[in-house]
């Protein structure tokens, strides 16, 4: 008799189950059929700025201010004073001067003629680690007591350090 029971439960589970492993709602299988579209969509966005081949970073770069320009330009991978210099930041190319006031870097700019200004912005906030304030159609730092502003130019973006 026993044994009998032990039957009836397990047929019993058994039916239990594969009713409920075969199972399921018009709207469990509906929802399912979406989100398989959903995983199929391909959503094309702008690739983030990269700094794995930067020679600098931005923070190093705003620390300048202030001091030697020899040092400054050297950074930029130039032995002597120019009026521009090209160099990487964010992974993208860049055109950089500085003005200098008695051999100290009082101003330093940099014109990213293709970079997006949404993904130089995000690159500079999360170099500095602040997000920055929108001013007069600008967006500006305030990072170890300099300024970073951030413009876009008929011809890409340009950010001052001073």
């Amino acid at each position: 008799m026993k044994m009998k029971r032990k039957l009836q439960i397990l047929f019993f589970l058994i039916i239990m189950t594969v009713c409920v492993g075969c199972g399921g709602t018009a709207d469990e299988k509906k929802s399912t059929t979406e989100e398989t579209k959903a995983t199929k969509e391909t959503v094309e966005t702008d690739p983030g700025l990269n700094v794995a081949k930067d020679e600098f970073t931005f923070d190093k770069l705003v620390g300048r201010i202030g001091k030697k320009e020899a040092n400054t330009y050297k950074m930029f991978g130039a032995d002597e004073k120019a009026d521009q210099y090209k160099t990487k930041l964010f992974g993208e190319d860049v055109i950089a001067s500085l003005t200098a006031k008695d051999k100290k870097v009082s101003t330093i700019t940099l014109l990213f003629e293709k970079t997006d200004s949404g993904s130089l912005e995000n690159a500079i906030s999360e170099q500095l680690g602040a997000d920055g304030k929108e001013k007069e159609k600008k967006i500006q730092w305030k990072y170890d007591g300099n300024t970073v502003i951030l413009s876009k130019e008929s011809k890409g973006c340009k950010v001052t350090i001073k």
